[in-house]
């Protein structure tokens, strides 16, 4: 079991650290990042739009053409990736959800485990849950998006991807010294 509360703790340093450099970008960078960010994924779109396009061309068999959809899936891909490339700041509109999503499922991970100390009596639990509870609000205010303007956006979200990665990287620290008592707890629901 030591191993998975090790797991947890490289786990959120990794990603605390990816997530802090990525929102430092972000605030940084905000033109730079919408922009790349939606090249990308726009050419990733029409690449994979084509190829789907191209396979129902090729596609001899006309009883399995009848009831494919490539054909519709390849030509959506393809306008997407034409809109993101054109309309760089479209991609603004889903960083913060897709951002937002990730730290409200993460935030409500941890706060399980908070809520495992408080049970198991740790006095250690109340940083954690503090610290889940703040990030889980950020990933719902991102989730909303109630920010105007693609720049700014970007800015904001940068700020908090910023928090969210130190938050990560305590939440990982304190989890693997409270790792004896969440392993207790483990055991006892697993013998029940």
């Amino acid at each position: 079991m030591n191993d998975t509360y090790k797991k947890i703790l490289y786990s959120s340093m990794i990603t605390g650290i990816i997530f802090f450099c990525f929102g430092l970008f972000l605030f940084l960078k905000p033109e730079t990042t919408i922009n790349s960010i939606s090249y990308f994924l726009g050419g990733i779109l029409i690449i994979i739009g084509f190829v789907t396009f191209l396979k129902y061309i090729l596609n001899n068999d006309t009883v399995v053409k009848k009831f494919d959809v490539d054909l519709i899936y390849g030509i959506v891909g393809m306008v997407a990736g034409l809109v993101l490339i054109l309309n760089p700041k479209a991609i603004a509109t889903i960083i913060p959800f897709i951002l937002g999503m990730w730290i409200v499922i993460s935030s409500a991970i941890k706060l399980q485990y908070a809520l495992t100390l408080k049970q198991f009596e740790s006095s250690h639990w109340k940083v954690p849950f503090t610290v889940s509870i703040i990030s889980l609000i950020w990933g719902i205010i991102l989730v909303f998006n109630p920010f105007q303007g693609a720049v700014v956006i970007t800015k904001v979200i940068g700020i908090f991807v910023m928090v969210y990665a130190l938050l990560e990287i305590a939440e990982g620290i304190l989890f693997h010294k409270n790792g004896k008592i969440i392993n207790k707890a483990t055991i006892t629901i697993e013998k029940e």
